[in-house]
């Protein structure tokens, strides 16, 4: 590792740490069965071992739960603890705060630049001014590719050396209001990869993914049902909208062998015909499913966040987090990024998360 790699990692880590210590259509909202003995995977006792030859683990990470009392103030803080570089790809941009330092840092010279969504759902946002703002501000900023149906990627990637690979966007209430978990990769290849997929997105060019990555549209449906396949004891899916055919399929065979599966999504009054055809199809193979968040027209707090996040967790020893919902539209028409956790620790605050989620939500 060279010497500025080496740093720009501990300043971007040790900025969280100082602060820690203290289906088409179907879109992020962010502004806006009792499980019995089902432990959710914790037993190790199986002597089995699970074919992962086709499964690319990274160690090299942290992860970050949101809500933490921080209202995403360690974003803000890595941001401005960059010395070289700040590359951005996001969904919804809103916050202020994160607007501001990216500013901040383009002014003293760092290379900032920025891939933002510019199409939403029946045209429901529109980021021309923080497009403006940015622009007008130093930071080099390109819409995204109309290739994708969305450009809902959430990475953030620091000097070259950390990537913040996210299910969260950056809008005010975010950290503070929904369930969100932030991975911070310090692996050289993933960074690499990457830096690689921004450079092509913002440059409008075609990329391949090289690496350990799942990047959507192009292989992260086909690993995520791959990990789904090499379950021995359980799997936990937790995601803000859930649709698409071939992950239910295999979630159905998982079952069939054995499996424990369960699934918490998020509350909605108005679901896609498709997740409704989904959840009907798991809920028939007795697969408890349950919305986790507030009741429409209820506020989310920090003691009951909307349920943003994207996630599956395999026997408690590997779990994808990313921007991408187990959606059609999300893994096969949208930009989306994410990666395959193999950190222990990492491991272990999912799913103590998955499980408070899961016996807090309602039955559907």
């Amino acid at each position: 590792m060279t010497p500025l790699r080496t740093l720009s990692v501990a300043l971007a880590l040790a900025a969280f740490s100082a602060l820690s210590c203290g289906q088409k259509g179907v879109a992020d909202t962010s502004a806006t069965d009792e499980a019995g003995a089902d432990d959710g995977g914790t037993d190790t006792t199986d002597a089995r071992a699970p074919d992962l030859s086709g499964i690319p683990l990274t160690n090299d990470v942290q992860l970050i739960v949101e809500p933490n009392g921080q209202a995403g103030a360690e974003i803000v803080a890595a941001i401005k603890a960059a010395r070289t570089s700040v590359h951005l790809t996001m969904y919804l941009l809103s916050d202020t705060d994160v607007i501001n330092a990216l500013i901040e840092r383009a002014r003293a010279r760092v290379d900032v630049k920025v891939v933002l969504n510019k199409t939403f759902p029946a045209n429901s946002i529109d980021q021309t001014s923080v497009f403006n703002t940015l622009q007008r501000g130093g930071v080099k900023i390109v819409w995204a590719s109309s290739g994708f149906t969305y450009t809902h990627e959430k990475c953030l990637i620091i000097d070259g050396a950390a990537a913040w690979i996210m299910t969260m966007n950056f809008a005010n209430s975010s950290p503070s209001s929904n369930r969100e978990y932030i991975v911070i990769d310090s692996d050289r290849e993933d960074v690499a990869e990457a830096e690689a997929i921004f450079a092509a997105d913002y440059a409008n060019q075609t990329v391949a993914p090289s690496g350990k990555l799942l990047v959507a549209p192009i292989n992260a449906q086909p690993l995520l049902i791959q990990m789904a396949n090499t379950a021995l004891r359980s799997i936990d899916v937790q995601a803000e909208a859930y649709s698409d055919s071939y992950v239910t399929d295999a979630l159905l065979a998982a079952k069939a062998r054995g499996i424990i599966v369960r699934l918490v999504i998020a509350k909605d009054a108005t679901p896609s015909s498709a997740q409704t055809q989904s959840i009907a199809r798991l809920k028939a193979a007795d697969i408890p499913v349950v919305a986790a968040g507030p009741e429409a027209g209820s506020s989310a707090s920090s003691a009951n966040p909307t349920n943003h996040a994207k996630a599956m967790l395999v026997d408690g020893t590997r779990a994808y987090v990313g921007s991408a919902n187990f959606t059609i539209n999300s893994l096969r028409y949208n930009r989306e990024l994410g990666v395959i956790l193999g950190e222990p620790a990492a491991l272990q605050t999912l799913g103590d998360t998955f499980e408070a989620d899961f016996r807090r939500g309602v039955a559907q």
